[in-house]
């Protein structure tokens, strides 16, 4: 992905883009989790696509208009706004707190991952080296979640287990 970013952007350019993913990324899951808790209060509208075009089913059969369950959902709704909002706060808490010490006590200038260095998953700095069976290197927790989904390698999709992940130790 990034070999072509490298091709049409200026190195600087192509930083700041790449440093801002995980805000995007947050970003759109916290969009879609709210999206999911008004589902859960309103009950309408369960994908994003038909909340913007406020496309509404049809009910044709009474006996499927029960509506017993709406508070239990609505219970649901509750947890799960509870859940963003602590989940946001303590984002943002180690985002400016935690990171800008430790950024403090190093020195941040270099944005740019070398691309040996690089996870192809989450573009970052690889943490905890990780190799599949085919031969790929990612971060242990990024290839880890994307196995749980799809059990195969992202890159070549080569049949891969979770479990067939090898943590690679004292690896640069």
């Amino acid at each position: 992905r990034s070999g072509k970013l490298s091709g049409y952007l200026r190195p600087d350019l192509k930083n700041i883009i790449l440093h801002q993913m995980p805000t995007l990324r947050y970003s759109l899951t916290l969009l879609h989790r709210i999206h999911l808790a008004s589902f859960y209060f309103t009950g309408a509208f369960y994908h994003i696509s038909k909340r913007i075009t406020e496309i509404k089913y049809v009910l044709v059969r009474e006996w499927l208009g029960d509506t017993s369950a709406s508070k239990s959902f609505q219970i649901l709704g509750l947890v799960l706004l509870t859940h963003i909002l602590l989940t946001t706060v303590y984002t943002a808490y180690s985002h400016f707190f935690i990171k800008s010490s430790s950024e403090s006590t190093q020195s941040s200038t270099k944005c740019f991952v070398e691309s040996k260095k690089q996870c192809p998953l989450c573009l970052d700095e690889r943490k905890h080296s990780s190799v599949t069976p085919c031969g790929h290197l990612f971060c242990w927790q990024c290839i880890q979640e994307c196995l749980q989904t799809c059990q195969q390698c992202p890159l070549c999709r080569h049949s891969a287990l979770p479990s067939q992940v090898v943590p690679l130790l004292n690896y640069d």
